[in-house]
């Protein structure tokens, strides 16, 4: 039941990273634009293909790479998501207050 459990958790950190990494490209190559989580997952999946053949070709891939890799993936979805959140409250802040001054 814990390898279940564990292989879970694995493949939702994979997703979180893979929508870490399409965040990422979203923010260099197309900054205006809010795209959702799915868009995002598609755009890291073809970065993490793209940057895997080649960490391949040049004999670097590792175990250490690739956790590495992942780590950093999930660490720009959680800055993102805390900045999405921010954005969040923030609106619903001043709707509100827009709202008690009428």
């Amino acid at each position: 039941m814990i390898a279940y459990f564990f292989a879970f958790v694995w493949g939702i950190l994979i997703l979180l990273s893979l929508i870490g990494w399409g965040g990422l490209i979203n923010r260099l190559f197309f900054p205006e634009d809010r795209v959702d989580w799915g868009l995002l997952a598609i755009w890291g999946l073809a970065f993490t293909i793209f940057l895997g053949g080649l960490l391949n070709i040049t004999w670097m891939i590792s175990n250490t790479v690739i956790v590495i890799y992942l780590g950093i993936g999930i660490l720009y979805w959680f800055f993102a998501a805390f900045q999405r959140q921010n954005l969040w409250i923030h609106s619903i802040y001043d709707n509100w207050q827009w709202e008690w001054m009428e």
